[in-house]
């Protein structure tokens, strides 16, 4: 499983320890990280957006892309 957020540490205290957890900084608010977004879709089975409502399409349009699922809130 991959976590990203704009907040490492954030991620890290919400995994603690476990297992199989891959913890990402990515901010979709600066667009030099939209190319981590697009290299993180792309591993990925599943998009899971947690994401403010406006950012959803930035997300969406790299599962798109890529052929994956998205899911949002």
């Amino acid at each position: 499983m991959i976590v990203a957020s704009r907040t490492l540490d954030k991620i890290k205290k919400l995994i603690g320890s476990a297992k199989n957890v891959e913890a990402v900084q990515c901010d979709v608010e600066n667009d030099a990280d939209l190319k981590t977004l697009d290299q993180l879709t792309a591993r990925s089975d599943l998009v899971v957006s947690m994401l403010p409502y406006l950012f959803h399409p930035r997300a969406a349009k790299f599962a798109l892309q890529y052929g994956k699922h998205f899911l949002t809130t």
